[in-house]
């Protein structure tokens, strides 16, 4: 199917050339708009949303929000799908040395191996947990420089150096 596609050429009824098939999204296949005119009509009107105060799907905002409901709601359920898919790359377990062993999600994070997680952390446009999750999806779920540890270990490592578990101490 793809093959007979990439014969086909179609003209673009905002920039007026003619381009493959290919560039052309499926939706926009009727209406003939390629896919770099598309995204540019797709970006001035959320321009135009955000200018007049609604939401970027042209909702209205509710109480002083960045955004309706609805786009909330979906931006949360995709940052939950991200995180999951992380923890599960890095097997849901704390992976502490002395083997606390927590698999509680709620209490893990990505601890990176040899330190400087602040410094990594600043690197990114917004400093959020969502943005660290997404670097290490692209980067392949590199397990030599970064593990999951629970928040207590992850944090003990960062403060003393070591975990208390390490040390054989009891918490």
């Amino acid at each position: 199917m793809k093959n007979i596609l990439s014969l086909v050429t179609l003209r673009c009824c905002t920039c007026k050339r003619f381009k493959n098939s290919l560039l052309f999204s499926k939706s926009n296949r009727k209406s003939r708009r390629c896919k770099n005119c598309h995204r540019k009509a797709v970006d001035k009107s959320v321009a135009k949303n955000l200018q007049r105060g609604f939401c970027r799907c042209g909702k209205e905002r509710e109480d002083g929000r960045k955004a309706c409901s609805r786009c909330l709601k979906s931006r949360r359920e995709y940052n939950q799908r991200v995180r999951e898919k992380v923890l599960a790359a890095y097997g849901r377990r704390c992976q502490c040395p002395g083997g606390c062993g927590i698999t509680n999600k709620k209490f893990l994070s990505i601890d990176h191996v040899k330190g400087g997680g602040a410094g990594h952390r600043r690197t990114f446009k917004r400093q959020s947990g969502n943005e660290m999750y997404r670097f290490l999806i692209k980067s392949g779920f590199p397990k030599k420089d970064y593990r999951l540890l629970c928040h207590n270990c992850n944090q003990s490592r960062g403060f003393y150096g070591k975990c208390p578990h390490e040390l054989g101490e009891t918490i």
